[in-house]
């Protein structure tokens, strides 16, 4: 093992795969001694850690009383101090893995690492959409790197936690890149405008709520929310006589009938008797009016309702013929021509010729293709939505006049009530139609002057959530235009450089290094705008991965150039690198010893990197020698066992 600073070991199980079973057998089953065997009872790792204090961590991996999930903290050196020191030493115990785990921070081990780290993970979006830790499981694999599957790929040991865009932020959190901040703005914005649309569709059916109270028709106000100049053209409407009046305008209409009625002394019954008969016919015939006309408005309203009913089911049905279109014709540029009789036009059983259509043959009749009838089927959805949509208006549109006849003939049927019994009452007596017709004036006068009231409340939140609208868009726009910062342009050109620069001293040939660049999505390599994994021509080149069209070993050093250019861009900018590096027998695929050697050149050269190299060197002493010869670094050999009894 080679190192510039003190050993660091790993723990299985902390930063991937969970529990024991990313243990040897030797930690956790049987023990070998020369000839000797024995079985592990008890087992556990003890970790020291230094960053700004020192901690040391101990967790289990073969035990009887204790689950891996447990994690001891001991704050101070238990390793390397003195028994006094460890006599004093503070312990807390914290957990991995349960839910929490990442976010406790009085109990939660990950919670309490990322701390001590001096670390403030960001949140991104998961899979669903919604708002997401990035997980120290995931920053890990950009400078820790094992064998099994580490130099696989770049962050080839990232664990999946339904994060979107990974990678992209892993490196952006390492570089400490101004774009994670602009992406938590706009998250934070997306979800404000999502809550404000939510308030927004709340308010709108409280207005309708209120409008149908009051028998009148909510105009103007937007599907969703926007900029409003003038909240005049946010208004209730009501249909009096055939004409369509505003709520003050009908306020000041029932305010004038009142007036009227009230200063207006009851005349008795024999004096309006004559009136009032015409009025009991002229009613009569309103009433049966409205009653034929109430009737044809339930009618249309039901047929309406089947209509929409009947096409939604439509809708759906040649929703599917849509996609089952679409599938065909994706298939059939896949190159499918499923080798069947039929399809060719050919009679399974004696293979004469058949045709494709019931038409008679002496017609000429072009059938048409499968694109035609997926355009033919996109048009005629379209055309049901629309019918939809009509109808969906005309229902609206009736239950609102059904409401509005409903309360008319209602009133009509107490005032033709009110005159009946009127005509029926001694003739000296004061007329009670005038008298109830006054009362009804003035319930609906106060009846309205509270709707209106009401309204102007709900037109003042209405005020309200437009500002916050706005407030939203100037946010927006504070937001910087172009994708990168100027920082983070740099940070980002810097890279480029850096990996070239490595590639060149790790001996890189597969590729011309000067015509590699760093990805603006992921970060990560890419040979003239192509993924260096896989080479994919946005015009519909073939694909395939480079790994194939270079050497296996050389696809590990663009791996260790990556892993060094994270750790000195982030260094150069003072990011959130650890400054920790790990790699696990990197000189895979028979790489050349001088590439190795080169690669632990640069390493211990890292001045504020603690880079600790576990290698074999080929089991060849010279081999060894060779590679760290002249290095400022720690080596310890571990010999042919690393799990050994101590020496009595």
């Amino acid at each position: 093992m080679c190192s510039s600073n003190t050993p660091w070991i790993r723990h299985g199980g902390a930063f991937g795969g969970q529990g024991t079973k990313t243990m040897q057998s030797v930690l956790k089953d049987i023990v070998e001694d020369g000839e000797s065997y024995h079985q592990v009872t008890e087992s556990y790792v003890y970790l020291e850690i230094e960053n700004y204090r020192t901690i040391t961590t101990k967790r289990s991996v073969q035990s009887t009383y204790r689950d891996y999930k447990l994690v001891d903290v001991f704050d101070g050196a238990y390793l390397t101090g003195s028994e006094e020191d460890r006599s004093s030493m503070s312990l807390k115990n914290y957990y991995l893995f349960d839910a929490n785990a990442a976010q406790d921070k009085q109990h939660g081990f990950h919670a309490y690492l990322e701390n001590f780290l001096g670390w403030h993970l960001p949140s991104i979006n998961n899979a669903q959409g919604n708002e997401a830790k990035l997980y120290i499981q995931t920053v890990f694999p950009a400078f820790f790197i094992e064998q099994k599957s580490g130099w696989s790929d770049f962050l080839a040991t990232i664990p999946y936690f339904g994060l979107r865009s990974v990678e992209s932020k892993v490196a952006e959190f390492l570089l400490n890149m101004d774009i994670i901040e602009n992406d938590i703005k706009k998250q934070e914005l997306k979800q404000a405008k999502q809550q404000l649309q939510h308030k927004w569709d709340t308010l709108k059916i409280r207005l309708k709520e209120l409008a149908n109270s009051g028998n009148c028709i909510l105009r103007g106000y937007p599907e969703k929310p926007e900029k409003i100049e003038d909240f005049n053209l946010i208004r209730f409407t009501i249909n009096h006589q055939n004409r369509v009046l505003s709520i003050d305008e009908y306020l000041k209409l029932l305010g004038e009938e009142y007036n009227a009625l009230e200063n207006k002394a009851i005349p008795k019954v024999q004096d309006r008797s004559n009136d009032f008969e015409k009025k009991l016919l002229e009613l009569e015939e309103t009433i049966s009016d409205g009653s034929i006309l109430y009737g044809k408005l339930t009618q249309e309203t039901s047929q309406d309702i089947e209509k929409v009913r009947y096409l939604k089911s439509q809708l759906e049905d040649t929703k599917k013929d849509v996609e089952s279109y679409k599938a065909e014709i994706k298939l059939q540029k896949l190159g499918s021509t499923l080798d069947l009789s039929v399809s060719l036009d050919s009679c399974p059983t004696c293979h004469q010729h058949i045709n494709g259509s019931l038409l008679p043959q002496n017609i000429n009749q072009r059938v048409m293709t499968a694109d035609e009838n997926l355009d033919f089927l996109k048009a005629q959805q379209k055309m049901i939505e629309i019918y939809i949509d009509t109808a969906q208006q005309n229902i609206d549109r009736n239950t609102t006049n059904i409401a509005v006849l409903s309360t008319t003939l209602r009133n009509q049927r107490s005032e033709l009530r009110g005159i009946k019994k009127t005509l029926m009452s001694d003739d000296r007596l004061p007329s009670e139609a005038d008298i109830e017709r006054k009362i009804i004036s003035r319930q609906r006068l106060d009846f309205y002057v509270k709707f209106s009231k009401k309204f102007d409340s709900l037109k003042d939140e209405i005020v309200f959530l437009v500002d916050e609208f706005t407030s939203i868009l100037n946010d927006e726009a504070r937001l910087p235009k172009a994708m990168l910062s100027h920082l983070d342009a740099r940070k980002h050109s810097d890279m480029e450089s850096y990996f070239r620069l490595y590639l060149n001293k790790f001996n890189y040939s597969s590729k011309d290094p000067n015509s590699i660049k760093i990805s603006f999505d992921k970060y990560q390599p890419s040979v003239e705008g192509l993924a260096l994994r896989k080479e994919l021509d946005s015009r519909n080149k073939k694909s395939y991965d480079i790994r194939y069209d270079s050497s296996a070993s050389d696809f590990v050093r663009s791996i260790w150039a990556y892993t060094c250019t994270l750790f000195k861009v982030s260094d150069l900018y003072n990011g959130n690198h650890p400054g920790l590096i790990v790699m696990d027998e990197p000189e895979q695929h028979s790489m050349s010893d001088q590439s190795l050697r080169n690669l632990l050149i640069e390493l211990a050269s890292f001045k504020n990197c603690q880079s600790i190299v576990a290698a074999s060197f080929h089991n060849e002493e010279s081999v060894f020698r060779s590679a760290t010869s002249g290095l400022n670094c720690h080596i310890i050999k571990l010999g042919y066992k690393a799990i050994v009894p101590f020496e009595r």
